[in-house]
């Protein structure tokens, strides 16, 4: 019927919402399909606000954040306020590592929808990685109360908490979120060396016997697992750092006359 009618713009607009309904990143390219119909419509209708929205979302779940940005900017700029605008370029932005900019119109967006978890995330952890960690953890908790049981969003709240504890220096409390995800999901090493380089920050003969330790376990175990996933040598040379610092405990437990 579409194509039948090429400039009828809200039988466009029905046609992208099914593609867009139907589309799945790693089985099919509906969103490209989308995209392909909302060219020719914005040909025809260039200021058309539903099919400029959905030129947006299509960017966004192409994972394109920089376009949808852009485009929500834009909307933004001539006063569209909905919600979804709103949302959907705070959302962008976060993932286009724009996390000051972000957080504007995530508040815009959590102040029309408190009941929005996702949004209370996205906003508290721009805000924490930005000027305020203590804001931060308000939102995380806010987020919390929210959440109805999403393996993905819990997930990504115990990772921001402890983003945000190692950032306030508190290796301990980061390290012990870091490493419950970590037991979850091994191939994530990344989480292993956030907590690594916390505790790197202090010199070794001037931690607490308990940080020290945590200290060792924690590089031990981020080695062991570089080695254990047999990667190719040239993989293994990010993480030759680790050598000396393990050498460095050998030594000192050498004159502690602490066996291996």
């Amino acid at each position: 019927a579409y194509y039948k009618n090429v400039e009828n713009a809200p039988l466009a607009v029905l046609l992208i919402n099914t593609l867009l309904n139907l589309h799945h990143p790693l089985l099919n390219d509906f969103a490209g399909e989308a995209m392909s119909v909302c060219d020719t419509a914005l040909f025809y209708h260039p200021e058309n606000l539903m099919l400029r929205q959905k030129e947006a979302m299509i960017y966004y779940l192409k994972r394109d954040y920089v376009r949808s940005d852009s485009v929500y900017t834009r909307l933004m700029t001539e006063r569209d306020s909905s919600y979804i605008t709103l949302k959907y370029c705070g959302c962008a932005r976060y993932y286009s590592r724009k996390w000051f900019d972000a957080i504007e119109p995530l508040e815009k967006a959590f102040e029309k929808d408190s009941s929005a978890y996702d949004v209370c995330l996205l906003l508290g952890i721009s805000i924490g990685r930005t000027y305020d960690t203590k804001q931060a953890f308000q939102y995380f908790d806010k987020a919390e109360k929210l959440m109805e049981p999403d393996a993905y969003w819990s997930d990504m709240l115990v990772q921001f908490r402890a983003e945000m504890y190692l950032k306030t220096g508190d290796c301990n409390k980061g390290a012990a979120l870091y490493y419950r995800l970590w037991k979850k999901e091994k191939t994530q090493l990344s989480w292993l060396q956030n907590m690594q380089f916390c505790y790197a920050r202090d010199k070794l003969d001037e931690m607490s016997d308990e940080n020290r330790q945590r200290y060792l376990f924690i590089t031990f175990s981020l080695a062991s697992e570089v080695l254990g996933k047999l990667e190719k040598p040239e993989h293994l040379k990010k993480y030759l750092y680790l050598h000396p610092i393990l050498k460095k405990f050998e030594e000192e437990m050498f004159f502690r006359g602490v066996d291996n």
